[in-house]
């Protein structure tokens, strides 16, 4: 991807290349970026093999001499980490986080009624929207549920937190790394904040543990 730059400067230049395109169209942004699939050779992803969108999709078989490097590449983040090259059994390349291209993975779930009719796509998340790629959190008519491709969730669940919920949490949000920097060298302040969370976050599990055993179907929306 981004046609293996040599150095920080072509990087920097690919990716902000790559910003733009993706602004224009999210399509035009596959002639840069490809998808790597690398996951259980027990699950051939059949419902993934047909193409579904404009980026080529590589498939390839998780081992245990490409687990560490697939695992590093997975969380290899632009601009600050140096890419993952040479993963064994994967095409070559070089490799960062696919949150670039699968952000909140928008995927064609859809696909798999074909396996099971009757089944549907659990989906926990920490909100009600779902994003494809890193570069479309900006642009909200980019969102699945809204663009062509909204059809993909239609036996999709999503599990989200209200937002009447994240109103109670410290600073009225999820914890994140910006809290590192809101916090700076107050390390108590932000230990207390995501304790206070994590403890909210326990109050969420209960009641969607009181839920499942007693569903009710009211609080169910479309999407």
């Amino acid at each position: 991807p981004l046609a293996a730059p040599a150095h920080r400067r072509a990087e920097m230049r690919g990716f902000a290349a790559a910003a733009l395109t993706n602004f224009a169209s999210r399509a035009r942004l596959a002639g840069m970026l490809e998808r790597v699939v690398i996951g259980d050779a027990r699950d051939g992803l059949p419902w993934l093999r047909e193409q579904f969108d404009s980026f080529t999709t590589h498939f390839a078989t998780l081992t245990r001499e490409n687990l560490a490097a697939s695992l590093l590449a997975s969380g290899t983040l632009p601009l600050i980490m140096q890419p993952v090259t040479n993963i064994p059994g994967a095409p070559a390349g070089h490799y960062w986080d696919g949150g670039i291209i699968d952000y909140h993975l928008a995927l064609p779930y859809a696909c798999i009624e074909a396996q099971d009719p009757d089944g549907i796509v659990f989906y926990p998340h920490f909100n009600e929207h779902i994003v494809p790629g890193w570069l479309d959190k900006a642009m909200p008519w980019r969102r699945c549920a809204r663009g062509p491709n909204r059809g993909w969730l239609d036996n999709v669940l999503i599990v989200s937190p209200s937002q009447e919920f994240i109103k109670t949490l410290p600073r009225a949000k999820l914890p994140d790394r910006a809290d590192f920097k809101f916090h700076g060298l107050d390390h108590d302040a932000r230990v207390r904040a995501w304790t206070q969370a994590m403890g909210e976050g326990q109050r969420l599990r209960d009641e969607l543990a009181a839920f499942v055993e007693r569903p009710d179907l009211s609080r169910l929306r479309a999407i």
